[in-house]
């Protein structure tokens, strides 16, 4: 595997950022390396042995080395961030959702695609949803999950944020447009998983 500036992978399609409060998203950044499969795989496979495996296991046991015996509560992991569209990603998305669901099935793993595109061939357990707005149109999205299908994958709202000429540096307006949007996600709070992880 090639490495670049910082240390950072520059051929693994996946890097380390956070979820769940664990180190966990691996997103997916290029294609453009020829590596085998399995070595692409492993290292995130590994990574989330080190989370959350015992101090018995292989990766376990360095992070027991390192102080931490108890393992973490690492219970979902999100690929990719606003990159659905972009051509690599699918292809990488399902591989590795199979190699991580082969290994730790429990865990909830979240896409950076929409509903419509999640089906058998494109499988997720949550899917990752950024709002960036006027306040205009954050009060009228505060009924966008009010028809949604109850069955399905569940939407985490990860990001949202009034944006623009009626946000400045902050208005009565465009938090009361924030506020009514978190109320439409408290509304059905009984079937999606929400969160605002992104303070704004």
């Amino acid at each position: 595997m090639k490495w670049g500036k910082r240390g950072k992978p520059k051929c693994c399609p996946f890097r380390l950022s956070s979820v769940g409060g664990v180190p966990a998203i691996y997103e997916t950044p290029t294609k453009s390396c020829s590596i085998e499969d399995e070595q692409r795989y492993t290292p995130v496979v590994d990574g989330i042995e080190f989370a959350r495996g015992d101090p018995g296991t292989s990766w376990g046991s360095v992070r027991a080395a390192m102080g931490h015996p108890e393992p973490f509560q690492l219970n979902y992991i999100s690929m990719g961030n606003q990159e659905c569209s972009m051509h690599y990603y699918k292809e990488n998305y399902r591989k590795f959702y199979s190699a991580i669901k082969a290994s730790y099935p429990d865990i909830k793993i979240i896409s950076s695609c929409d509903r419509s595109t999640i089906s058998p061939i494109d499988p997720a357990d949550l899917y990752d949803v950024h709002v960036y707005t006027s306040s205009g149109d954050m009060f009228s999205k505060s009924r966008m999950f009010d028809s949604t299908p109850r069955g399905g994958p569940k939407a985490i709202v990860s990001e949202y944020a009034v944006i623009g000429n009626d946000a400045g540096r902050g208005t009565l307006v465009a938090a009361l447009a924030e506020a009514a949007f978190l109320i439409g996600l408290e509304r059905n709070r009984f079937f999606y998983t929400t969160s605002g992880l992104v303070s704004w």
